[in-house]
């Protein structure tokens, strides 16, 4: 699926990504914040500051988050842009908030071990909410993962979340 979205970009330069590899754990206590910079002018096009021509759709943000490995007392994934001082606080109602993730099965449930989990995220309504409100003043944004500790399980004793990479797709 995700080689057939980046084959239908409609974006004047054509299809934009970037990737960022990654080896740091975000906690319930310690997000992790990957940092990209897009194309100039990419966003205006995303939120349609940009003039399009009329046969023309918006392009879409879209992040592929790839071979995540959770933690034992991790109940799920939140995923954010741009939120300064991101904590458990901070509500789904939030402008930067993007989705949660939440996975059925572990990904190694006794002696049988199956592959990491991955998810495709779709960032664009959550950029075209921050450009109305103008908390998009450039090309870059971060994209964010703060793990939701399981029932019961204290912030601090939580397990990690650590993707081994990062895809931004502007199709």
């Amino acid at each position: 699926m995700w080689a057939r979205l980046l084959t239908n970009s409609n974006l004047a330069g054509g299809l934009q990504r970037t990737k960022v590899a990654n080896t740091t754990a975000a906690t319930a206590s310690a997000p992790l914040s990957l940092p990209f910079v897009l194309k100039s002018e990419t966003l205006k096009a995303v939120t349609g500051s940009a003039a399009l021509g009329t046969a023309q759709r918006r392009p879409e943000v879209i992040a592929l988050i790839t071979d995540i490995m959770i933690g034992p007392d991790v109940h799920a994934i939140r995923v954010f842009i741009n939120r300064d001082n991101l904590s458990e606080d901070v509500p789904d109602t939030d402008p930067h908030y993007v989705t949660t993730l939440g996975f059925l099965l572990a990904h190694s449930q006794g002696d049988h071990h199956t592959s990491r989990p991955s998810a495709i995220v779709n960032l664009t309504d959550t950029i075209a909410t921050l450009s109305k409100a103008n908390a998009l003043t450039d090309d870059k944004i971060t994209m964010q993962l703060l793990p939701v500790p399981a029932e019961g399980v204290a912030l601090e004793a939580a397990g990690t979340v650590v993707p081994a990479s990062v895809e931004i797709a502007v199709i």
